[in-house]
């Protein structure tokens, strides 16, 4: 996909298919993301160092901002935590979609959008164990932020089957 990605959403395609190890045990990517973000080694510790065990996806989010010099919330490991952090937007490429699901929430990176406006693709750890770009449904969306001052464009209008760039 030829887009205008911000260098976070960017970063983050790049761990595409890193995944979780099953049992105890970590995969040194996901170890390396909560080594990077303060107060990670604790809360990786706190979790027995096993990558299965900890909800990564803010983790995930938090240290692709960290690493194009972008803000990120203090609570980052906490995905309804997102919706008070940066700026209230819409689905826009690139923009954090903060999502409710039994028991929490979960964060990712506006990818795409479908042409029916049922679903959005995420950009994002956790995923299925991994670091993926996943479909999911509006409904589920509670809101997008971005980080203060920084302009974003339109997220792309692709098939809701789609899975490449």
């Amino acid at each position: 996909m030829s887009d205008q990605a911000p260098p976070w959403l960017a970063l983050l395609r790049t761990k595409i298919g890193t995944h979780e190890l099953p049992g105890p045990g970590f995969n040194p990517w996901i170890r390396s993301l909560w080594m990077e973000l303060k107060g990670g080694a604790w809360y990786w510790k706190a979790y027995g160092q096993d990558d299965s065990l900890p909800p990564w996806c803010g983790a995930a989010c938090a240290w692709a901002l960290q690493r194009s010099k972008q803000p990120f919330p203090g609570r980052y490991a906490s995905a309804l935590a997102w919706l008070d952090w940066g700026v209230a937007c819409g689905p826009e490429l690139g923009a954090v979609a903060i999502l409710r699901r039994k028991g929490g929430g979960h964060v990712g990176f506006v990818d795409a959008v479908s042409p029916d406006g049922m679903y959005v693709r995420l950009v994002g750890g956790n995923q299925d164990d991994q670091v993926s770009a996943r479909w999911f449904s509006f409904d589920r969306i509670e809101g997008y932020r971005k980080p203060p001052g920084v302009m974003l464009t339109a997220a792309a209008v692709l098939p809701a089957g789609q899975t490449s760039y």
